[in-house]
């Protein structure tokens, strides 16, 4: 699995105008998500990754807990893209499908729910046959349980399509014999990948 969540397509461009799909799940060993976006062909294809430990305190907590902890870490890590903006959010796990984020404010929750009540998402059940990279992710999973409760600040350099096509206008001149052109987008070849073409300056 780590081998196909690496190979061809590699990961494309987030794109604002497309539709936002989150897939997550729960192990216990840790939370893991996918975050994807449909091609001109209306497949689904890989934006990003993520994957958090779990600390030995949440490891104790119910299933319907580290599924609800997945959805808020992914959309924790992913804000700078999903603030402001309707999306879809999938889990193998079934009583999330109906629940009301908005009105959950029991303490079993409450931490979760609250946080998440400030972005525009539905929750919709997809079974765990369908739900594989993130199951993988949740069961090999990267980044560190944080060491205390405080929000962690992060500084995201955000590259647009808008950012990558003006670059290249400016910079892609002398090469363009050389290069692979599609939608919009110049690329290298480098072996039998394709790589997006960036000055320095990004």
């Amino acid at each position: 699995m780590k081998v196909l969540l690496c190979s061809e397509p590699i990961l494309h461009i987030f794109d604002p105008d497309l539709p936002i799909k989150i897939y997550t799940d729960a192990s216990i060993k840790g939370v893991g998500a996918v975050l994807k976006q449909e091609d001109k062909n209306g497949d689904g294809k890989p934006v990003a990754y993520f994957s958090k430990k779990l600390s030995e305190s949440q490891k104790k907590k119910k299933a319907i807990y580290l599924e609800c902890l997945a959805i808020k870490e992914a959309v924790k890590y992913w804000q700078h893209w999903l603030m402001g903006k309707e999306f879809m959010v999938y889990s193998d796990h079934k009583p999330l499908e109906n629940m009301n984020i908005k009105a959950r404010t029991d303490e079993e929750l409450g931490d979760l729910t609250y946080y998440l009540s400030q972005y525009n998402f539905k929750i919709k059940y997809n079974p765990g046959k369908l739900n594989q990279e993130a199951d993988c992710l949740s069961r090999n999973p990267v980044l560190e349980p944080y060491k205390n409760t405080e929000d962690i600040l992060k500084v995201v350099n955000l590259i647009t399509l808008e950012d990558i096509k003006r670059d290249q206008h400016k910079n892609v001149e002398l090469q363009r014999d050389k290069l692979i052109f599609e939608n919009g987008i110049y690329y290298k070849k480098n072996r039998n990948r394709k790589k997006i073409l960036l000055s320095d300056e990004l």
